[in-house]
């Protein structure tokens, strides 16, 4: 099965901005973890807050191109970005907290399950398809 080339296209930018937003959330994780916010579900929620605000625009104005109103997809994407923060609080506190696992392994598993839930959410609840002649540049 071939994928069409915007999809791919949409994929590639999907993947740029949530790169960046990834070393955003490993960079916040890290500070607030090394500046002693405990436990680690803390901070992991936390950092995932703070790198929610350039995926919402990053994945408005370029991963999908959207032009939906942001009354909309707003809400939508809060709603998307809260099951993807209760992913980056529950991994850590089962894997870190109550597994005793290192906090670097439920920072790369955060980093793993939050995008591919995100790409799905995004995608098909927060902007999903329109027609071209609805498109904006």
């Amino acid at each position: 099965m071939r994928l069409p080339a915007d999809s791919i296209g949409r994929l590639a930018r999907f993947t740029a901005v949530g790169l960046a937003a990834m070393a955003a959330y490993v960079i916040a994780v890290t500070v607030l973890a090394r500046a002693g916010l405990q436990p680690a579900w803390l901070a992991s929620g936390a950092a995932y807050a703070l790198a929610a605000v350039w995926s919402y625009v990053g994945h408005r104005r370029f991963s999908f191109r959207s032009g939906a109103a942001h009354s909309v997809a707003g809400p939508r994407f809060v709603a998307a970005t809260a099951a993807g923060q209760a992913l980056a609080v529950a991994v850590p506190a089962l894997l870190t907290d109550a597994g005793g696992l290192p906090q670097l392994v439920s920072t790369a598993a955060v980093c793993l399950v939050c995008p591919a839930a995100s790409f799905l959410l995004n995608s098909r609840f927060v902007f999903p398809d329109r027609p071209a002649a609805q498109e904006t540049p």
